[in-house]
């Protein structure tokens, strides 16, 4: 029967065919969907299971039988609080979520108004999402994501990098060109959600044997809170590894 056919041919841009009591929350995909049929831009099909708070903005595309912007099948799920772009995708319709314009899907109230849970600063690991952002091509990010963001200052001593988050000690960690210069720690930083990142590594130490850090690094009193590095085979292991 149909039902039976739809097992085999449904894609999504995150699951195929979401079953049994599951439950899908908090989830992205921007993947493009293309398929014979069942065609979703998150969940191909839904049965019995739970979607919540979660989008797609990909394109998606069915050669044959039901595609949906989020979701192209439901039987007995429920889909709650979650959204699709209709432009990016090219589809008005879905067997559940709502659908929004890009700039909709780019406005912060869109999500707040349904309930979504949002930090100011991403990586902070108390909140579900991290507010609209360019990094996220306009579009929420899941908060726990190791962003790399440039901080103010040129790196000079008068006029030094201003680490303010732990995005832009994300991005002291990932640039070793930068290990000979001068930095300034301008406000306390959370870093419980480096436990999240790396496949469970956590943070990247700043210098290495081959790279040593060999700049100045002024703390100002402030805290970094909640640090996870989880790297027992290596010898340097610290937020500053070797200096």
């Amino acid at each position: 029967d149909e039902d039976e056919f739809a097992e085999y041919l449904c894609c999504g841009g995150l699951v195929g065919s979401l079953e049994d009591g599951a439950v899908l929350r908090e989830s992205v995909s921007g993947a493009t969907v293309s398929g014979g049929g069942y065609c979703g831009g998150l969940v191909g099909r839904n049965v019995s299971a739970t979607i919540q708070r979660c989008y797609s903005i990909g394109p998606v595309f069915a050669t044959s039988g039901p595609a949906g912007g989020l979701l192209a099948s439901s039987s007995a799920g429920t889909t709650t609080a979650s959204f699709w772009d209709t432009e990016n995708s090219g589809l008005t319709n879905s067997a559940g979520g709502t659908g929004r314009t890009s700039a909709e899907m780019q406005t912060l109230t869109t999500y707040t108004s349904a309930g979504w849970d949002f930090c100011s600063v991403a990586g902070d690991g108390t909140n579900d999402w991290w507010t609209v952002t360019t990094d996220a091509g306009g579009y929420p990010m899941p908060s726990w994501l190791a962003v790399a963001l440039a901080p103010a200052g040129s790196g000079t001593i008068g006029d030094p990098y201003q680490i303010a988050s732990l995005n832009n000690l994300y991005w002291l960690s990932a640039n070793s060109a930068v290990w000979s210069n001068h930095f300034l720690q301008t406000a306390d930083i959370r870093a419980y959600s480096t436990a999240r990142v790396n496949f469970g590594d956590g943070f990247s130490p700043i210098g290495r044997f081959a790279t040593t850090f060999i700049g100045r690094f002024n703390g100002q009193n402030h805290s970094i809170a909640g640090l996870t590095i989880n790297l027992p085979d290596l010898d340097q292991a610290g937020l500053f590894g070797y200096t």
